[in-house]
């Protein structure tokens, strides 16, 4: 078990170095950086590459979000995120899944497709496909048992509590008032219970090539 922060446009100027500093103590090993915003996936967070280029350089793992509050309508706005996560995948190699943040005014009873097609193109495409949400919301309204069963991908689970989910999780969300050194004001702390770097690197996923 393992401590990840996930980090925006929100966090502004984040001071990597300090960051880097407060391992030993705090046990951050991985930063997620959100890459973008948007159910047309056309919008990149301001900060993004700015967060990735500044944990890279430190030494810092690195996993990948897209936010995506709006609807998901259709395959071809999905297909849109598909191609920014693998963009931004062939410039940073992320040690960590890449992550279709799923929350919002979603038709919850038609979203397996959708998730379905995420999961299956971003595989296809060689790389380590994930899913953020609630416990509360998308963990109950979409039968998750349905979502690439026969696929590997990463569960990131949203429950901001002591208790862990009562759902499968790999990554639990467990806070969104973490404290630290390096980041002003709150970020969301998250606990991983897999070694997603060595997986990721063995099976030459994410652009890993050796």
């Amino acid at each position: 078990m393992h401590t990840i922060v996930d980090i925006s446009k929100w966090q502004r100027q984040i001071d990597f170095d300090q960051l880097k500093s407060s391992v030993a103590d705090s046990e951050i090993l991985g930063v997620i950086v959100r890459a973008g915003y948007g159910g047309s996936g056309r919008t990149i967070d301001q900060f993004a590459h700015r967060n990735l280029t500044g944990a890279k350089r430190v030494g810092l793992p690195v996993g990948l979000y897209w936010y995506a509050p709006e609807p998901l309508a259709s395959l071809k706005q999905v297909n849109n995120i598909v191609e920014k996560l693998e963009d931004f995948a062939r410039l940073y190699k992320p040690e960590y899944p890449l992550f279709l943040d799923v929350e919002g005014e979603q038709n919850w009873q038609s979203l397996e497709k959708p998730l379905n097609y995420f999961i299956t193109q971003m595989t296809n495409r060689g790389m380590y496909p994930g899913l953020y949400g609630s416990e509360q919301v998308l963990y109950k309204r979409v039968n998750m048992e349905n979502i690439a069963p026969n696929l590997n991908w990463a569960r990131w689970v949203a429950k901001y509590s002591d208790k862990e989910p009562a759902c499968d999780w790999d990554i639990w969300q467990y806070t969104s008032k973490g404290k630290i050194p390096g980041i002003s004001g709150n970020v969301d702390k998250n606990r991983c219970q897999k070694d997603y770097k060595k997986i990721i690197k063995e099976r030459k996923l994410n652009f890993w090539t050796s």
